[in-house]
């Protein structure tokens, strides 16, 4: 019943879904419901997938030498986790233009380069706040490499569907 800006704020400040005001018609309730299960699904599958693995060669025919090539991508991808990774710097590092390199992450992860990154970030911000040994969400954003707390926090509700906050310090 409650219709104004800053109930609507509020409820969705604590961690409510959507906010659906009267009147309302059915089709929009329903479309909002299949939309968030949906998304749950979603970020569901992807939950399950909670390690950037390298790809078994057998299952995935993967050569040795892109096992071999993704392994030192993947090492140089975590010592250099800060905000000036790119996937250009990476290209430059390994000596191939940035479309093949593309290509390359692309057919043995399943994800672009930019995205592979961002993966990293979320992964090591994620074992940073589950170990409870971190002064503020703010510095574990710039230790992953994020330039912006809304940022951070917005791309990790979105992959891990948990806010930053539910995370306490040690």
């Amino acid at each position: 019943a409650r219709a104004d800006d800053e109930d609507k704020l509020q409820a969705l400040t604590m961690g409510v879904d959507d906010y659906l005001t009267k009147p309302f018609s059915v089709e929009e309730l329903l479309a909002r419901s299949e939309n968030m299960l949906a998304n749950l699904q979603n970020r569901n599958s992807i939950t399950d997938e909670d390690e950037l693995t390298i790809p078994d060669s057998e299952e995935n025919n993967i050569s040795e030498e892109d096992q071999e090539w993704i392994r030192k991508v993947e090492i140089f991808v975590q010592a250099n986790l800060d905000e000036n990774l790119t996937p250009n710097i990476i290209a430059r590092t390994f000596h191939v233009s940035k479309r093949t390199m593309e290509r390359r992450m692309k057919l043995i992860t399943g994800l672009s380069p930019a995205r592979y990154i961002k993966e990293a970030r979320l992964q090591k911000a994620r074992k940073i706040l589950e170990s409870g040994k971190f002064k503020t969400v703010r510095e574990v954003a710039f230790d992953c490499g994020f330039l912006s707390l809304r940022t951070f926090s917005t791309q990790f509700i979105k992959r891990f569907g948990k806010k930053t906050s539910s995370y306490k310090k040690r």
